[in-house]
């Protein structure tokens, strides 16, 4: 895989050379074990691949046409998907593509790019690989220098919410204290898409325990791909961590409701709960590995 890599960047698009690449006695072994026939007879008698690759020794040679299809999809929906931002009103004006990451070095990607975007000027810095690595260091140190992010999931709490026949599927129905509760709601805070500055605080969310029993609130955070999810457990939804809130001091039910505050933007996500009756700060611990 090192090896690949190390190809993979350096191949340009005008290279007409077959590319080499060392193949330890271990693929052999293991694809005879797996598929029972011997390596180099079965990748040589694929129709698309007979004319394409062949084998000296412990080497693959592989024709460079072959090579360019390798990076095809990839690039395609690279580009695709900058096309796609470039739709957004938030970068019109844009004149400039700055290309960072270590596939950023490679020569295939950069002409796909320059050929998706001739009106646009392309940048590629000295060591692209490191640029981001660069980045994240001075993040850390100085949080400010970088003004705002764009959010790359959609977050939010998992929540249950009084159950409402014919709006909530009856899979979501738990009783809970005698009250017929929909399970496993995703109670949106940030969507997908949207500008987040250092320290930029949003919308507080009311909660309250499910169970009037509960000493601590165990509320847990979720990312999601989609823009709008409804439920947790959708395709895209992924844990990120739990909020413990300690609510053991306030007796009463009723006035266990507390407010959850999250502060995005900064090198960690930042967390307030307090209790909505009083303005009391609760105890709260967020752990992103429970």
């Amino acid at each position: 895989m090192r090896e690949f890599e190390i190809k993979k960047t350096g191949f340009a698009p005008d290279s007409d050379q077959k590319v080499t690449f060392k193949m330890p006695i271990s693929i052999h072994e293991t694809f005879q074990i797996a598929r029972g026939e011997d390596f180099r007879r079965s990748l040589i008698m694929k129709h698309d691949l007979r004319d394409q690759v062949t084998f000296a020794g412990d080497k693959l040679r592989v024709q460079s046409g072959q090579i360019k299809k390798f990076f095809t999809e990839t690039c395609d929906k690279i580009v695709a998907h900058l096309s796609e931002i470039f739709k957004e009103g938030k970068v019109n004006g844009t004149d400039t593509i700055l290309m960072v990451g270590g596939f950023s070095e490679s020569k295939m990607l950069q002409e796909a790019v320059r050929n998706g975007f001739p009106d646009k000027k392309i940048i590629v810095p000295a060591e692209a690989g490191l640029a981001v690595l660069k980045g994240a260091v001075i993040f850390g140190h100085s949080p400010k220098a970088i003004a705002s992010r764009v959010a790359r999931y959609t977050y939010g709490i998992g929540v249950c919410v009084p159950f409402q026949q014919g709006i909530h599927p009856s899979s979501k129905m738990e009783i809970i204290d005698g009250e017929a509760q929909c399970t496993d709601i995703f109670d949106r805070h940030v969507k997908i898409g949207q500008e987040v500055t250092v320290g930029m605080q949003f919308d507080e969310k009311n909660y309250i325990p499910s169970s009037r029993n509960q000493p601590s609130v165990n509320v847990k955070v979720y990312t999601s791909d989609q823009r709008k999810p409804k439920f947790i457990d959708e395709r895209g939804c992924n844990l990120l961590g739990n909020i413990v809130v300690d609510v053991s001091q306030i007796r009463a039910y009723e006035d266990r409701v507390f407010v959850v505050k999250m502060i995005y933007g900064d090198t960690e996500l930042g967390l307030e709960a307090t209790v909505l009756k009083t303005g009391q700060l609760l105890n709260a611990s967020f752990d992103f590995l429970g």
